[in-house]
């Protein structure tokens, strides 16, 4: 017979595999996406440094976005030799679309090209990956896109 307390000690031993399995994934993801940011030459940050969520949040394309959350960034100099030249961003964004009811939380992959005389208040074009692709291949796009000559405001999805 199940006792309170061996109920107790199952339910906190899965919560504790579960935990671990989620921090090595994000570990895994974390240091793969280090690597690739420094095969660019391009830094990597997991967290949102630059507080991009909130500028990105006025000009996401996703009609009913809400609760929009930047992680995964990777940033640079578009010319990738530091030398000048406009700013670029990569990075996933997580958003909820739903009622209250049937909330759901969404991921794509983003990129945004900012001139070196930029604005804080706003970004330029917002360019989204083929959400349908895994994650690795939406970061792989992106990086590979060719840079825009003058960043215009409004949002593009990447046809890929």
């Amino acid at each position: 017979m199940l006792t309170p307390w061996h109920i107790l000690a199952t339910v906190s031993l899965l919560l504790i595999l579960m935990y671990v399995v989620d921090r090595g994934v994000t570990r895994r993801r974390s240091r793969h996406l280090r690597h690739v940011a420094a095969e660019l030459h391009m830094r990597y940050c997991p967290i949102d440094r630059f507080r991009i969520a909130p500028r990105l949040a006025l000009t996401l394309p996703i009609g009913a976005a809400a609760d929009v959350r930047v992680r995964d960034l990777m940033y640079g100099h578009g010319d990738r030799d530091g030398g000048g030249g406009a700013y670029v961003y990569v990075f996933t964004i997580e958003y909820a679309v739903g009622t209250m009811s049937g909330l759901s939380r969404q991921h794509v992959v983003g990129r945004v090209v900012e001139p070196a005389e930029r604005s804080c208040e706003q970004f330029g074009q917002v360019i989204l990956a083929d959400q349908t692709k895994p994650v690795d291949d939406q970061y792989r796009a992106l990086l590979a896109a060719p840079e825009p000559a003058t960043p215009s405001p409004g949002a593009r999805m990447l046809a890929s």
